[in-house]
This record gives structure tokens, sequence and C-alpha cells, in this order.
């Protein structure tokens, strides 16, 4: 676009010129009216000059400043990509022994609950089997109390019993032969 401004502007210039001196050349008294235009035609011819050079500079500094950009992306590029590169490949390394890690933990939790499970169900059937045996410990408790009992009972019996062939033996019987008590067999 810089090129055609120029050409714009002298284009601008040479038709307000042509048109100034068809306009003008009727009136040949103004000339200095004309003369004026002139000086302000060369003005603006030389400001449009100025104009086109300052556009041409800055273009070259735009191409300039282009290139440094350039220039500090590739080094960019070649000093922070293979770094990068290298860390997204240690990120994934690391996110595969973490998933790894993670996966025999799961493993391992399911092991260990099945392992809980499986001792709580032995830890049941062991109070089950205290239980019972409890209740057998307690029935042959009693059992034992009372074939004590019945022992004292048969030694309560049997002293009754040898009393009174004792008293018979000794002639300290009644009338019955009995010592006035009744002993059942």
């Amino acid at each position: 676009m810089p090129l055609f401004l120029p050409n714009l502007a002298r284009r601008a210039v040479g038709e307000a010129e042509r048109l100034l001196s068809s306009v003008l050349a009727p009136v040949r008294d103004h000339g200095a009216a004309v003369a004026r235009l002139r000086e302000d035609v060369a003005e603006q011819r030389g400001r449009a000059d100025r104009l086109e050079r300052r556009l041409a500079e800055q273009a070259e500094e735009l191409a300039a400043a282009r290139r440094q950009i350039d220039s500090l992306v590739e080094q960019l590029n070649g000093r922070l990509l293979p770094g990068i590169d290298e860390r997204i490949h240690e990120t994934e390394r690391d996110l595969t022994r973490l998933a790894t890690r993670l996966l025999r933990a799961g493993q391992d939790a399911a092991r260990q609950q099945s392992l809980l499970a499986a001792v709580e169900q032995r830890a049941g059937d062991l109070r089950d089997r205290v239980g019972r045996l409890e209740e057998r410990t307690g029935i042959w408790r009693e059992l034992q109390a009372n074939v004590a009992r019945l022992g004292e009972d048969l030694d309560t019996v049997r002293a009754r019993m040898t009393r009174p062939r004792e008293a018979a033996e000794a002639g300290e019987l009644g009338g019955n032969g009995r010592n006035g008590h009744e002993v059942h067999p």
C-alpha cells in the first residue's frame, strides 16, 4: 500500500493542477492566487514525499522487527522445546507409575477387603463355637454339680442305711428293727 499512496498523491496533485488551470484560465488577473495554490500544491507534494519516506522507513523498521521476532522464536524453540518435550515425557512416565500404583493399591485393597471378610467370617464362626462351648461348659458344670449333689445324696442314703445295721448289730433296734426311721431303698 505504501507504493500506491505516492502515486495517488501525485495523481491527486496532477488532477488538482489540471482542474485549477482549467478553472483559473479564464481568470488571468488572479495570478497571485494561482501562484499561491501552486506553492500549496508544491508544499503538499513535499509533505506527501516526506510521508512516503517516513512510511518506507517504518516499513523497513517493521520488517527488521519481524526478522528479530522470528529469530527469537527460533532460538526459544531451539532451547525450550527439547526441555518441554522431556518434561512432557517425564510427566507421562510419572502418570503411568502413579496409575500403576493406584491400580495395585486398588487390587491390594480388594484383597485386603476379601481377607478382612474371611477373617470376620472366621471370627463369627469362632464366636458361635465359643458360645456353644460356653453353653456346653455350663451344662457340664451343671451336670458336675448334679453329680456332686447325687454323690452327696448317695452318701447320705448310705449313711442312713448303715446306721440301722449298726444299731441292729448293737442291739438298739426298736420293735420293728428300724430305729423308728423308715428307710427307702
